[in-house]
């Protein structure tokens, strides 16, 4: 069932990564922004994966259904967060602009993955730091993550 396997990945994609470690290695702070940050960029990675080996409406059907259970978690997570801290996090006009950053977040990085070191970096810089002041030797270790994962994951 793709539906099944659409959770499954997804869920390997938002917490079965070093995200601690990838904090300290990549200079990110721990907050809840960077685990999406995180997440969007694995979600990426696992999608560059699926479109090279499934068909094309299996590819849309689980990318579709990946990215509804993103939102969904995002919502949870949102809501736990805001019950903590006695907050109102999230308002209903947030989830039109995280779907609009998603979708240009993949794009910077399909434009910079397809492109040389250079243009990932910048998609990175952008997207992971905000474009926030960044020692260049992280934003390096970045784009050999990504580069090195997506590999990895192609074998």
């Amino acid at each position: 069932n793709l539906d099944r396997s659409a959770a499954q990945l997804y869920f390997d994609c938002a917490n079965r990564f070093p995200y601690l470690k990838l904090c300290t290695a990549l200079c990110l702070p721990d907050y809840l922004s960077t685990w999406y940050k995180l997440t969007l960029m694995h979600t990426w990675m696992l999608l560059v994966r699926l479109q090279s080996v499934l068909e094309a409406a299996a590819f849309i059907r689980l990318r579709n259904s990946v990215i509804e259970i993103m939102f969904g978690d995002v919502d949870k997570r949102l809501k736990v967060v805001s019950e903590e801290l006695h907050e109102m996090l999230y308002h209903k006009s947030d989830k039109c602009r995280m779907a609009g950053l998603y979708l240009q977040t993949f794009l910077e990085y399909d434009e910079g993955f397809l492109s040389d070191d250079t243009a990932l970096a910048g998609a990175l810089w952008r997207n992971l730091y905000m474009q926030r002041s960044v020692d260049p030797i992280h934003l390096n270790r970045a784009v050999y993550y990504v580069r090195g994962t997506v590999c990895f994951n192609s074998r």
